[in-house]
């Protein structure tokens, strides 16, 4: 049994999979700390389950379920959380279960046991993994400039309608600014979470920087 776990807590990581083990001796762990390289594993591999935390960098539980629910529908994911104040939300998005992180090693079993997991090897592609790419490091003015695009309604609500990760390269270009792979994707991410927090855009607006995080993401991991 192949179960991924991705948390960005390393701590919270190490004790899942302990706990893990000790319901399902059998089972085969792959941990994650960072949601985008989990995201492409997932996508790639034949999994069984997944345990993602809802809070996470550079994007949450919530944004990581659209992706695989739109890849990998049947598969099981389980969402953890801090605070289980979002079970609503977490369940009509398609998770298959949400618990607080203090799960304990008898739920984890009863969890395995409940949930069908008999989509293998033969519904799923495999695809040899490639490198990971290295992440570009930005240069000082360059940070200079995406801090201040952070603070532009303008620019966020024109990155929320790129379609792909080439159109988003392309407006930020215009602004003299050179990104590409994961620096891109992260940077583009890191905006849109400003944005929503920032209290400057419409519910509208918040809506179309939801639905372009995820359409950036799907395209980044579609490549």
């Amino acid at each position: 049994m192949n179960i991924v776990i991705i948390d960005n807590r390393q701590q919270d990581l190490s004790r899942l999979a302990d706990a893990l083990t000790a319901a399902i001796p059998l089972c085969h762990i792959q941990s994650f700390a960072d949601p985008l390289l989990s995201a492409k594993y997932i996508c790639n591999f034949p999994v069984d389950m997944v345990f993602l935390a809802e809070s996470m960098r550079p994007v949450d539980g919530f944004v990581l379920l659209n992706v695989l629910r739109a890849n990998k529908p049947d598969l099981p994911i389980i969402m953890l959380s801090d605070r289980g104040l979002h079970s609503e939300h977490a369940f009509s998005a398609g998770v298959n279960g949400y618990y607080a992180k203090s799960i304990t090693a008898h739920t984890l079993k009863q969890i395995s046991e409940d949930i069908p997991h008999h989509l293998r090897t033969s519904q799923v592609k495999c695809t040899t993994p490639q490198p990971q790419k290295r992440k570009e490091k930005n240069t000082m003015e360059q940070n200079v400039k995406i801090e201040a695009l952070s603070q532009d309604p303008v620019f966020i609500k024109a990155l929320a309608d790129c379609a792909t990760t080439e159109d988003a390269q392309q407006l930020f270009a215009a602004k003299e600014i050179s990104l590409s792979g994961e620096a891109l994707l992260e940077t583009c991410l890191t905006l849109l979470r400003c944005g929503e927090k920032s209290g400057a855009l419409s519910e509208d607006d918040l809506l179309q920087v939801a639905a372009g995080t995820s359409n950036l993401m799907a395209n980044y991991l579609s490549k």
